[in-house]
């Protein structure tokens, strides 16, 4: 087991040719059998096709190691062939007719074989080393391609992969956009559900390759309307073509709550209008009644002072004039009366202030 994996170690590029000390042990042993080989039948076929089992065991050689090894079986098989089985045997006299035909025709025809087989060879390396690469930029798509599906299945909006306004790619949330299935909308024009009126901005911007976001409005399967915001950004691929990507978040909802608040806004502000004006209105009542009760209180006031002001006076006169004629006991009296009635001015006069104050505005 450790030697046929050593064997197989010393191939060029995964080629399995046998190369180094191998191929050289490879050459040996075909030759030897070939000999066998054509000595085992050298009854039957006397001077007959001397260099046909060398001829085999030199094109298994050339398949299957090196130039090298190959070119030592040939070399092996024409030298045993010619002493052992080219008439007259046992020379190595080459310049004899039959041995110039025979070994010529050999050696031509392995050199055609040799030359044949080393460029097949190395035009198998290099397309081995194209296919490895082109296998290793396959396996990088088609990891590349599973991270963006996991990406784009994942994601809460939608994700979709279009070249040329075509739909490539898109994950599930795209279609309960609009109603489809997935595998209905690949291949679709994307501007297909898009509302008419917006397909030419989208169009120029994908042609443009520019990267853009804007609110959409998409035409659903059953015909109704849903507008979206989306990003859309171009790219490239592996092989230089042009691609987008384009998130789609639906914003309906956000939109029938926008409304709401628009709608809750001007009516909050007619209720505002209406409160201010019930306002002004119990205001302007307010300050009509209040005015209405200055006035009556300044009437009032001045009817009070003429009255009072005789009682006063009557006072001041019994507490000069008639003190002998009062006594103690009456002039304590008239004076108690003459207090009150000072008092009682007194208060008329604040009240009067009072609305002189009420009727003018207050410096700060």
């Amino acid at each position: 087991m450790q030697t046929s994996r050593l064997w197989w170690n010393q191939t060029s590029d995964g080629d399995p040719e046998i190369q180094g000390a191998w191929g050289y042990f490879l050459a040996i042993g075909a030759t030897g059998l070939a000999l066998v080989c054509r000595m085992a039948v050298d009854g039957q076929w006397g001077d007959s096709m001397p260099y046909t089992t060398s001829f085999l065991a030199a094109a298994v050689c050339i398949g299957r190691t090196g130039p090298r090894p190959a070119l030592l079986s040939i070399a092996a098989g024409l030298l045993l062939a010619n002493w052992l089985f080219v008439p007259s045997r046992r020379s190595l006299n080459f310049l004899e007719s039959p041995r110039v035909m025979m070994g010529g025709a050999y050696l031509v025809t392995l050199g055609i074989v040799l030359g044949f087989a080393t460029w097949a060879k190395r035009a198998l390396r290099r397309e081995r080393v194209h296919s490895g690469a082109l296998r290793q930029r396959s396996v990088a798509l088609e990891g590349s391609e599973k991270r963006f599906q996991a990406l784009a299945q994942a994601a809460f909006e939608g994700v979709l992969l279009s070249q040329n306004g075509r739909i490539l790619d898109c994950n599930e949330q795209v279609g309960a956009l609009v109603g489809y299935k997935r595998e209905e909308l690949l291949g679709k024009q994307a501007t297909d559900v898009i509302a008419p009126e917006q397909r030419a901005g989208v169009l120029r911007n994908v042609q443009e390759e520019q990267p853009a976001t804007y609110e959409l409005d998409l035409i659903c399967r059953d015909g109704t309307r849903r507008t979206v915001e989306a990003h859309g950004r171009p790219m490239r691929n592996s092989d230089s073509e042009s691609l987008r990507v384009s998130v789609i978040r639906d914003v309906t909802e956000r939109k029938s709550a926008e409304e709401d608040l628009r709608t809750a806004r001007d009516e909050l502000a007619l209720v505002n209008e209406e409160l201010e004006r019930r306002g002004v209105e119990r205001t302007r009542s307010l300050e009509e009644k209040t005015a209405k009760l200055n006035a009556f209180c300044y009437t009032l006031a001045h009817d009070f002072r003429a009255p009072l002001r005789t009682q006063e006076g009557f006072a001041q006169i019994l507490v000069e004039d008639y003190v002998e004629k009062l006594g103690d006991a009456g002039t304590s009296l008239a004076r108690r009366v003459l207090r009150a009635a000072q008092r009682q001015s007194d208060i008329i006069q604040d009240l009067l202030a009072h609305i002189s104050v009420t009727r003018s505005e207050l410096p700060l």
